[in-house]
């Protein structure tokens, strides 16, 4: 029965993290500082940005990989399966609500209040807040699903 879990969560894990990733790769593909100057004010604050989008784009893609390993291969044990949902919790949901360089965080109370999750230590251009209504939904999936996974299978 956990085997079984175990995969659903990676299968999950995938699904959302190839959505993010995809989105992510496009973004970082068509935008760069020049642009993101012509869109906002802040400029200083550019670089740090999408260094942070890169960051995050390279867990998820290397998380995303991995989940299509593990359900390729056969016989992985289902402990693997559980280290590898810790790490995409730990390396991708995590990252995206608490980035390295502290330009964004997640507004805890954005479920009552029906706004973003995700608010801006700076004025961000647009295009930046398009994205992240993008990918805040399938970050928030994410945590929720293997904060829920967590809770009942790593519970003693």
């Amino acid at each position: 029965m956990q085997e079984h879990a175990v995969q659903k969560q990676v299968e999950f894990a995938q699904t959302k993290l190839s959505v993010i990733e995809q989105k992510l790769q496009h973004y970082l593909n068509y935008t760069n500082i020049t642009v993101l100057e012509r869109e906002g004010k802040e400029k200083e604050e550019y670089p740090l940005l999408l260094s942070d989008l890169r960051r995050l784009s390279v867990h998820c893609l290397e998380a995303k990989e991995a989940c299509t390993m593990f359900l390729t291969t056969k016989a992985v044990p289902s402990a693997q399966a559980q280290q590898l949902l810790k790490r995409i919790y730990q390396r991708c949901v995590l990252e995206f609500f608490n980035p390295k360089n502290d330009l964004w965080y997640e507004n805890s109370r954005a479920s009552y209040t029906g706004s973003d999750a995700i608010h801006f230590r700076f004025e961000a251009p647009n295009s930046v807040h398009v994205l992240f209504r993008n990918i805040e939904e399938p970050f928030l999936s994410l945590q929720e699903e293997l904060q829920m996974y967590e809770k009942n299978y790593f519970a003693n």
